[in-house]
């Protein structure tokens, strides 16, 4: 679990950071802006067509739609805006659509099997409304539903596949906040009907928000007892609609009209008003626990603002999520258009996002066949965890002390990488999910894991025997999943770096405890594949098997401890260089680089495995100018950018990329950097292997080249950073 310390989380990047620097915006020229901290951006995208507050925004995976709202005369507003989610990840031009049926504002507005719902609100006239307006999200052809059971507005609504909720709210006539919660079915044109009461709140509530999320609803903030709420209330879904007892979790801070959404299966909180009016730009983030429970809250960043009644919404690019955030009310309670979204994700590592060890899975109990087990009641299964479906990036370690001598471990801090398992159990029964896990200190102690493509948990790793060591823990709180027979799938996802884990193991067997076990005795060799000098051990040319080409007069090929102070190579000694500035007497020079070799491509894993270690320190360019890159035959097939959000140090990071159009062939294989302009940033590479396994046979290399190479020495030194020009 993290302790003392706030995350900063963008893209698929995390950085710890020791407390928290309050960040603020800044405006560079017409369409970009960054906060202070420089892993958290904002860019700034088409604007609203007019000023709006307290409206309603969906996502429809193709647009985002606008609806409502309060415009700068105070009036309610009928109008419908959408924008085209581009393919690069922004917005294209606003246009407006269907108009609503009538004008609304504090309404609730949601999107649920393609059908947006628009449920109460306000009117002209300060008219509180019961009506419910839906339509698919193509046409926009507005029907109505069955209305609520009462007028209501500033209330919050969220959905199932097969029901609509809608929580609290204040009744104008009344001038009274309610605590009820009604359900209604959708029917299989989307039509709610049969509204009726369910399960209260236990505290009458508006100005909140709400969503559902795994088989919980969720009722986040919002004005209770005549101030804003800190309270998360969150109750059990049950296979009927009807919900359990309702359950609170604490936020960070208290807070009404705020925004919630579930962003990278995590829980995030923004803006918002708390005590005395004070406007909040903060945005906190939380896991789920087993049992629903948003745990281990941190502070994210911050809006781009201070703002309330505005609309925020996710977005998907390279299956991670990033936010637009639109519109509202800033701290000196002006109306706003703008509308802003988060760093889009860029590609991932890995272009494909399994190695698939086992296309089909094993019900196997045993590392040796054994018959499947016909009852829950007899059943056990079990894996070595380096041998699942791993997903980039993951570390693979070896131990005595792991089974089977290996084990998986995490590399970055809420990075993509993790491993997947496939079993199959014979009937509909309960069952107990168990893994072997070890914790290196308290701020490597997590993972996250989902069964079946469910609700992502977080699992805290404990110490066993007051040590880290490894040791048996139970998923789900040790509560048994009722499974139904046949194939499901568990996932293993990267929380804090350096946690590990060894086996995953399924039972029905009633109070059993894990005791499998595949001794280790000694440690095997690591089957390489390397490329001929693949940790470049041999130092420069005309040692090295590779050609090195470079703009400057450095040396990059070696190793540089008094640059990279806090940094040893991934594997040896030696590494090499791209980017970063070489100092040739008064010129400072930034530095394109490539190393080169011919290389076979094996049959048996056409795929090409490497780490590195990314850093800038210097400012970004205005646009992605500078980038490292792998080409095949002159073809890139790996890229990435030399920008402050990318940098991995003092963590080598595991890279791979298929190779399979190349299987069998001898390609030319080059490594290197780009620089453009003044500025740039620095990588290194070390470890480079084509496939795993040992080499084969029949393949002749050529010779390694000794062309001719930039002398270095003189004046000539290699610099990550380049001092501010006078």
């Amino acid at each position: 679990m993290i302790r003392n310390r706030w995350m900063l989380i963008i893209s698929i990047l995390a950085v710890g950071m020791v407390g928290f620097i309050p960040l603020r915006f800044l405006e560079i020229g017409e369409r970009y802006a960054f906060a202070a901290a420089p892993l958290v951006r904002w860019h700034i995208d088409n604007a609203l067509p007019q000023p709006l507050a307290w409206f309603g925004v969906v996502n429809t995976e193709t647009n985002l739609l606008v609806i409502g709202g309060r415009e700068p005369s105070g009036n309610p507003v009928n109008s419908v805006y959408s924008a085209f989610i581009r393919q690069n990840g922004d917005l294209a031009s606003w246009r407006a659509r269907a108009s609503l049926p009538k004008p609304l504002v504090g309404h609730s507005v949601i999107s649920q099997n393609s059908i947006i719902y628009v449920l109460g609100g306000w009117s002209q006239g300060d008219q509180d409304e019961r009506s419910v307006y839906y339509s698919d999200a193509q046409t926009l052809a507005w029907r109505q539903g069955d209305p609520l059971p009462t007028d209501l507005h500033q209330g919050a609504a969220a959905a199932t596949a097969t029901h609509l909720y809608y929580t609290g709210g204040y009744n104008l006539s009344r001038r009274q906040v309610v605590n009820t919660v009604y359900i209604a079915d959708l029917a299989a044109n989307g039509r709610p009907q049969n509204w009726r009461p369910t399960r209260a709140l236990p505290k009458s509530i508006y100005r909140h928000t709400a969503l559902v999320y795994g088989n919980h609803l969720y009722v986040i903030g919002g004005f209770i007892d005549q101030s804003p709420s800190p309270w998360i209330y969150f109750a059990e879904i049950y296979s009927n609609g009807s919900l359990g007892p309702w359950q609170m979790s604490r936020m960070p801070v208290p807070r009404d009209y705020p925004q919630a959404l579930v962003f990278n299966g995590q829980l995030m909180v923004l803006g918002g008003r708390r005590e005395n009016n004070t406007v909040l730009e903060r945005i906190d983030i939380a896991d789920f626990n087993w049992d629903g429970s948003p745990t281990h809250w941190r502070q994210w960043g911050s809006l781009p603002n201070p703002l309330y009644k505005f609309g925020a919404v996710t977005a998907q690019k390279f299956k991670r999520d990033y936010l637009f955030v639109l519109g509202g009310r800033d701290g000196s309670n002006n109306l706003q258009a703008k509308v802003y979204y988060s760093d889009i994700p860029t590609p991932p590592d890995i272009y494909l996002p399994f190695i698939h060890r086992h296309p089909t899975p094993t019900p196997t109990p045993t590392p040796s066949p054994t018959p499947t087990p016909s009852t829950p009641q007899s059943y056990l299964w079990w894996q070595e965890a380096e041998e699942g479906d791993l997903i980039p990036p993951i570390g693979r370690g070896a131990e005595t002390a792991a089974s089977a001598c290996r084990y998986l471990y995490v590399v970055d801090d809420f990075s993509d990488g993790g491993a997947s398992y496939s079993f199959s159990v014979p009937s509909a029964g309960s069952y107990t999910l168990w893994m072997r896990v070890k914790g290196k200190d308290y701020n490597a102690d997590s993972l996250f894991y989902s069964l079946d493509d469910g609700t992502r948990f977080v699992l805290n790793i404990p110490q066993f025997n007051d040590s880290w060591t490894w040791g048996w823990i139970a998923l789900f709180g040790g509560r048994a999943q009722r499974l139904n027979g046949g194939i499901h799938t568990l996932r293993i996802y990267s929380r804090e770096a350096g946690s590990s884990f060894d086996t995953i193991l399924v039972t029905g067997i009633p109070g059993y405890v894990p005791n499998v076990h595949t001794p280790c005795t000694s440690l095997p060799p690591e089957p390489t594949g390397l490329v001929r000098d693949g940790s470049f051990e041999n130092g420069p040319p005309p040692a090295s098997a590779w050609e090195e080409h470079s703009n400057t007069a450095c040396e990059w090929i070696g190793n540089y401890p008094s640059v990279w102070d806090d940094v040893t190579a991934y594997h040896g000694q030696n590494y090499f260089w791209g980017g970063g500035y070489c100092k040739e007497g008064e010129v400072w020079r930034p530095a394109s680089t490539y190393v080169r070799q011919l290389a076979y491509v094996p049959k048996a894993d056409a795929t090409l495995y490497f780490h590195y270690l990314l850093q800038r320190v210097n400012d970004d360019d205005p646009t992605p100018e500078d980038f490292a890159y792998v080409t095949i035959n002159g073809k890139r097939v790996w890229r990435k950018d030399l920008i402050q959000a990318n940098n991995t140090r003092p963590l080598w990071r595991p890279a791979q990329i298929d190779l399979s159009a190349y299987a069998g062939q001898i390609v030319d294989l080059r490594l290197g950097v780009i620089s453009e302009g003044d500025l740039t940033g620095n990588i290194l590479f070390d470890y480079i292997q084509l496939g795993r396994g040992t080499a084969e046979q029949g393949m002749t290399l050529p010779p390694a080249s000794t062309t001719p190479q930039p002398p270095a020495g003189g004046t000539a030194i290699p610099f990550l950073a380049r001092p501010p020009v006078p």
